[in-house]
């Protein structure tokens, strides 16, 4: 039986009385009965369901809490200090996630990922093993670390949002229905076919399989892609026969959509002629169609016998995107994106490079579909790093100011020697294998961070103080003030961060609130501060939630005050697993258990038994760059 199934069970579905007889319950204890009832809600009439497999890099996320670390030496400056800011995050993405949370909530207009296809053949890595394609647990595992993932994801689009996921049809109908789940059936948009492959494959047994599939869906009901630009060959069948004021036109459908009974109605041509409607009735009111004869934009044929209604070229605003993306000239292949890759790094063998990478023109058409100029796109499956140099690349093509966050692990030294490299290379220039120069996108920064050692959960006044220490890069990444201010004492207690716009101030010690609101108020207004707004963000280690409100009074027209670090833990509150609590990992057999299947009416049990640790003054362990590891 498989660990994975799609599930109808009415049965289970708890009633609303029932719910609340639960609620009122005296024998059991408030978590008892808070567990429970939340059980009860996650039942659903139809879904995916599937075993959930303990992840490691979940597991950490119960005693630590992840931070980024900016790394400076990797920093890429623009001259221009408003030249778009972007981000790549060297880290496990459900951690990056975590962290972008807090910073980036309700602020990302773009989401793309290319998340492992789960091929069995060494793509995709859980718990630092490759799951292949005997694996019982081998769709489990996927779904468990994708829906942890497209969770967070969702809390990071704003209502205007919208994701796009590539993927095979090894796992595409398992996303589709848990994109149903996660981000809402009625917010599916389509299912773009993209064509992946410039030739078919001949020794094929079967079939060649020459596309993915690219699943989109928007964060609220009513999202629309932008119009694609039109083409000569769109508009060659407009023509101009009758020398029109209004430009060339084409004849549009005159025919209601759906049968009308008050839209049967006879029109007199020139000639006198009776011209019957369509069978479902006319597409206008007579009021309004004679309206548009008046105004000459509906005409009859030269016989009188049928009505025309002219569609000006003027007025198109552009094309509805197919969801057939079939034109490799238009969104590039598989070996064009391997030869993107090949041509920016000349000194390495290909066998070191990114093994599936994007073509530079798909992320170019997703990105022009999916947002405007000034969009903030997220990949945090960011493997070679295609995305941030499709987003620079559209800059300088449109104008724009869109700003890139990357997230990728450094697997096989991928983000520093791929990654990162890539996109210095795209912004700094480069040479070609044939000698030929390229000259760089100059007008783009882009900054480094790893997720480092995390300080542990439980909220001790020791470990409040070290998340707070720890919290300066997030903090600056999330006010987007990164330059760091004259004036501040000697000894650390507070610091201040600046850019054209905005100040960031960060105190530390609580001794040193009334000197950080003293200089506050010496601080001159950014030059490009918004009007009759807080220009100042402050950010004061507090035991509790109290942020010194009476005390930055004096100033409180140019602050805006948050506590720390109550905001992280409130912000992390419903995102994190349960503090404390760790599920054994254990190594999977290749096949299942007796105990393991799911039963056919019912989610599937988790049957591994939850251990107690200790984690009040635990100490996380990292590996040689400060990234999270469990063992």
């Amino acid at each position: 039986m498989p660990l994975f199934q799609l599930s109808y069970y009415p049965a289970l579905v708890p009633n609303d009385d029932l719910r609340a007889r639960l609620l009122a319950h005296s024998d059991f204890s408030d978590a008892d009965r808070a567990a429970l009832v939340q059980l009860f809600d996650q039942q659903r009439r139809y879904g995916l369901v599937w075993e959930d497999k303990p992840e490691a890099v979940e597991e950490t996320l119960r005693q630590f809490l992840p931070v980024l670390e900016e790394v400076p030496a990797r920093l890429l400056a623009a001259p221009d200090q408003n030249a778009p800011q972007h981000t790549l995050i060297e880290g496990d993405n459900l951690h990056a996630l975590t962290v972008l949370s807090y910073t980036h909530a309700a602020q990302i207009d773009v989401i793309y990922i290319d998340p492992p296809y789960n091929t069995g053949k060494q793509d995709f890595m859980y718990n630092d093993r490759f799951v292949d394609r005997e694996d019982g647990y081998r769709h489990s595992k996927w779904l468990s670390f994708m829906a942890k993932r497209l969770k967070l994801a969702k809390t990071l689009l704003k209502e205007s949002g919208v994701i796009f996921i590539s993927i095979d049809d090894n796992e595409q109908a398992q996303l589709k229905l848990l994109c149903d789940e996660v981000f809402g059936e009625e917010n599916f948009v389509a299912n773009v076919i993209w064509r992946s492959a410039d030739s078919s494959n001949n020794d094929s047994k079967q079939f060649s399989t020459d596309h993915n599939h690219t699943h989109v869906y928007s964060k609220s009901v009513g999202w629309q892609p932008n119009r694609l630009d039109r083409t000569e060959d769109n508009n060659a069948h407009y023509k101009n026969p009758d020398n029109d004021p209004n430009g060339p036109w084409f004849s549009g459908n005159v025919s209601s959509p759906n049968p009308r009974k008050n839209l049967q109605y006879l029109i007199q041509a020139p000639n006198g002629f009776q011209v019957e409607p369509p069978a479902n009735g006319w597409r206008w009111s007579k009021e309004r169609m004679d309206e548009m004869i008046e105004r000459g934009e509906v005409v009859f044929s030269k016989d009188n016998t049928r009505v025309i209604k002219k569609t000006y070229l003027k007025d198109q605003k552009g094309l509805a995107p197919s969801s057939i993306w079939w034109d490799i000239e238009e969104t590039g292949h598989n070996r064009n994106a391997k030869y993107e890759l090949i041509k920016l790094f000349p000194d390495m063998k290909t066998s070191e490079l990114f093994s599936t990478p994007k073509p530079v023109k798909l992320m170019n058409k997703i990105l022009k579909l999916a947002a405007g100029p000034d969009a903030t796109v997220l990949d945090f499956f960011a493997g070679s790093g295609t995305t941030l140099h499709a987003t620079m690349a559209l800059n300088a093509e449109d104008g724009g100011t869109r700003r890139c966050i990357l997230v990728t692990n450094n697997e096989n030294n991928i983000c520093e020697q791929v990654t990162y490299e890539r996109n210095r290379r795209v912004i700094q220039g480069y040479t070609t294998p044939k000698g030929v120069a390229v000259s760089g996108l100059a007008n783009n920064s882009l900054r480094y961070y790893r997720c480092v050692a995390p300080v542990p959960r439980t909220p001790t006044l020791r470990h409040k103080r070290e998340l707070v220490r720890r919290a300066t890069d997030l903090l600056c990444l999330k006010e987007n003030c990164y330059q760091p201010l004259p004036g501040t004492p000697d000894d650390g207690s507070f610091r201040a961060f600046g850019s054209d716009s905005a100040t960031t101030v960060i105190v530390y010690d609580d001794l040193a609130v009334e000197a950080a609101a003293a200089f506050v108020a010496t601080l001159p207004v950014p030059a490009h501060a918004p009007a009759d707004q807080p220009w100042c963000a402050v950010y004061v280690f507090a035991p509790g939630s109290y942020a010194y409100q009476e005390e930055f009074a004096p100033v409180a027209a140019r602050v805006r005050l948050s506590a720390l670090p109550e905001a992280l833990y409130r912000a992390w509150q419903h995102l994190l697993p349960q503090e404390g609590i760790m599920r054994s990992i254990e190594e999977t057999p290749s096949e299942p258990q007796a105990a393991a299947p799911v039963a056919a009416s019912a989610p599937a049990p988790r049957p591994t038994a939850p251990v107690a640790v200790a984690a009040a003054e635990a100490t996380p362990k990292t590996d040689k760059r400060g990234n999270l590891t469990l063992f």
